[in-house]
């Protein structure tokens, strides 16, 4: 499957491979419903310094560094704990809205980070809007402190890693084998080559 590429890369609109990944939806909605995540990705000014997420900040191996646990003797939260986490929580809640006082100044601020993360839209009069609601995002939200992963846990190598996706071992129940050695399955190492992959789904 082919698909070509925006004129803004290449003026003959050349046609590439079409690559399928995995990303999770967030949706304005949902954040009506619950509170949103806390790893929120950084935007504008925040990645000036470069646009990346650090991962692997901490793996089970490393001793040295402490690991944050919910215990029954944990200390009480203080007031000024209280504000710093609503501060946070507050922060989150303002993601969807325009942080700049015109549609105007978004873009220009969009326009020069390169920013993925907006809720820029032309309308039909050539004038500039901002309206986010949806949000599809390369790692899992709601999740931080992540042995190996910290705040950023990207699923392709949740689902696609190499060294740690492996088949099950055979298991036996009631006389039953399970995952047997002639199980259709271990025909294909754990992460199948992509010419043995085929796309479903409703996209």
């Amino acid at each position: 499957e082919k698909r070509p590429l925006s004129p803004h890369i290449s003026w003959e609109e050349r046609e590439v491979d079409m690559e399928y990944v995995f990303a999770s939806r967030l949706t304005s909605q949902n954040t009506k419903m619950f509170s949103p995540p806390l790893n929120l990705p950084p935007r504008w000014s925040s990645l000036e310094r470069g646009r990346l997420l650090l991962s692997m900040s901490k793996t089970p191996d490393n001793t040295a560094t402490a690991t944050a646990t919910a215990t029954a003797t944990a200390t009480p939260a203080t007031n000024k704990d209280r504000r710093s986490k609503m501060a946070v929580t507050q922060q989150s809640n303002r993601f969807w809205d325009n942080p700049f006082h015109t549609s105007e100044l978004a873009k220009e601020a969009t326009d020069g980070y390169l920013e993925t993360f907006h809720g820029m839209i032309l309308r039909d009069d050539d004038t500039y809007g901002y309206e986010m609601s949806d949000l599809v995002l390369p790692y899992l939200p709601f999740f931080s402190s992540c042995h190996g992963f910290d705040s950023y846990i990207p699923i392709w190598s949740l689902f696609e890693s190499s060294a740690e996706c492996a088949l099950p071992e055979t298991a036996t129940q009631d006389n039953v084998e399970y995952y047997g050695t002639d199980w259709r399955r271990r025909q294909y190492p754990p992460l199948p080559h992509r010419d043995d992959i085929s796309a479903v789904g409703p996209f």
